[in-house]
């Protein structure tokens, strides 16, 4: 017989877990281009790029976000510069975690 702490385990090993925008953002090179200095999160030194820091752009919606990442938005009339590259859920934590920063924080 299950006791109740045997199926709170089960639910909880069968329940997916969501990636972590903000670890996504390092991961797939984001800081390439983008800092984020709300968040502590700078370009590498020495960059030859043009950064632009996400905590000074306008706040957008979760949506949105994500789809300026997949080219079907654009900022100024220009889409973002590369389609995002990973799995629909890196894509949904991704965005999810860029619409919650401030702006101008």
């Amino acid at each position: 017989m299950m006791t109740l702490t045997t199926l709170s385990l089960l639910f909880l090993a069968a329940t997916p877990v969501e990636p972590d925008g903000k670890a996504l953002f390092a991961s797939k090179k984001c800081t390439l281009c983008h800092s984020v200095t709300s968040e502590g999160i700078k370009a590498p030194d020495g960059t030859k790029m043009q950064i632009v820091d996400l905590s000074a752009q306008p706040k957008r919606k979760a949506d949105w976000v994500k789809a300026y990442l997949e080219k079907k938005e654009t900022v100024e009339g220009k889409p973002h510069p590369a389609r995002f590259k990973g799995t629909p859920e890196e894509l949904d934590a991704l965005s999810k975690w860029l619409a919650t920063l401030k702006p101008g924080a």
